[in-house]
Parts: structure tokens; C-alpha cells; sequence
């Protein structure tokens, strides 16, 4: 009898998602405003150097600020006013970051002379600063007339996803502490990378709960 070869019915393909996650963007707020800031965020591998998602561009602006643009911008797709986005992390890491990036209007001058209104000055002094707040809105202003359609860097921070999701609890690193705020500049964007995971942990994506982040440490770029 001839030998009869059986095929077994293969499965059917099926995408790996992996995990997902929700982020939703609230507000934005400095000390003071005076001009329209723009954002971006995207997932990094920071142990294989590399972006592992999509970049989500967000406003965060008020009416006020998006007035400023009012020559320079047309209709807006509701597309582009989503303050929400989902992630794709196809194998967690404990090495992941979610990286936000700022830009501002294009504008004269070096970054640090852009950012330093933003580290010393504070409109909740009143009078004191009132004069220089406006002054720098009224520049600001012709800045978005003239380039609004142009962008240049201006501050970014990264967030330790994996922190955030396996260290709500006890490990939890409160980025408010007496000791931050009195390190400089340069100790708190070398701490950003800092944070080390022990092992192979596994991340807790199925026990992690909603959580409300508020980011106070920006880096200028």
C-alpha cells in the first residue's frame, strides 16, 4: 500500500499585540505664558537605543496662545485635537521611557536665552514682573505672525514607564522631594537615566491601575 502523507491544519495568523497602553495628556502650565508650546511624545528603548512607537503630537494650548497663530494656521481637522493616544509595547522592557519633546515658535536668538524666561521668572509675582512678562508676550507675538509656521526646539523629559507601572507602591520615586528640588539642573537630567531595573522583572501590566502622573522636571534641549 502507497505510504499516505496527512497535512495538519495550520493555525490561523494572529498579530502578537503584546500590551497596551492609554495615555491621556490633561494640561500644560508654567510659571508663566506667553507664547503657544507644542508637544510630542513617543515610546524609547533606551537599552536598544531605538523608538519603538509612533509619535503623538498633541496642543495642550490655550485660546489665548492659539490666537497668537491665528494668521498662520487654517481649518483644523478634529483629528488633530485628540489629547489621547494608545501605545503599542509589543514585548515589555523594563528599559522603556515615554519621551514628551516641546517645541516652540521659531525665534532670534540661542535656546538658552529662549528657555531662561521660563527658569527665572514667575507671573504669580505680579507687578514685580508684570512688565517683562508682557514685553516678552509682545515679542512673542510678532514671532508667530512673521514664523508660525516654523518650529525649533525647546524642552523635553522622559518617564521611566516601567517605573511608573511595577513602582507604584513602596518603590515609587517622588520627583518632589526636598532633595530634587534643591539639585541643579544637570543632576536631575543625568537621574533621568539613571534608574536601573534588577533583573528580568516581569511587568505588571495586568495588576497596574489608573494613575494621574504630574511632570515637573523639563530639560531644555
Amino acid at each position: 500500500d502507497e505510504a499516505v502523507e496527512r497535512s495538519t491544519i495550520p493555525e490561523v495568523p494572529k498579530e502578537h499585540f503584546g500590551q497596551r497602553i492609554l495615555v491621556k495628556c490633561i494640561s500644560l502650565k508654567f510659571e508663566i505664558e506667553i507664547e503657544p508650546i507644542f508637544c510630542v511624545m513617543a515610546l524609547y528603548d533606551a537599552k536598544e537605543k531605538r523608538k519603538i512607537s509612533e509619535s503623538f503630537h498633541f496642543d495642550l494650548n490655550s485660546d489665548a496662545m492659539k490666537n497668537m497663530l491665528r494668521t498662520q494656521s487654517g481649518h483644523q481637522a478634529p483629528s488633530t485635537l485628540a489629547r489621547s493616544a494608545i501605545f503599542s509595547i509589543t514585548y515589555p522592557s523594563p528599559d522603556i521611557y515615554l519621551v514628551i519633546k516641546m517645541e516652540k515658535v521659531l525665534q532670534q536668538g540661542d535656546i538658552g536665552d529662549c528657555c531662561e524666561p521660563y527658569m527665572v521668572l514667575k507671573e504669580s509675582d505680579g507687578m514685580k514682573n508684570k512688565e517683562k512678562v508682557d514685553k516678552l508676550r509682545a515679542q512673542a507675538d510678532q514671532f508667530c505672525s512673521r514664523l508660525g509656521r516654523y518650529r525649533m526646539p525647546f524642552a523635553w523629559t522622559a518617564i521611566h514607564l516601567m517605573n511608573i507601572i511595577n513602582s507604584m507602591g513602596a518603590c515609587e520615586r517622588d520627583s518632589d522631594s526636598e532633595s530634587e528640588r534643591k539639585s541643579t539642573w544637570n543632576e536631575r537630567k543625568k537621574k533621568a537615566f539613571e534608574r536601573l531595573s534588577v533583573g528580568d522583572e516581569v511587568c505588571g501590566f495586568n495588576s497596574f491601575r489608573p494613575a494621574t502622573l504630574t511632570v515637573t522636571n523639563f530639560f531644555k534641549q
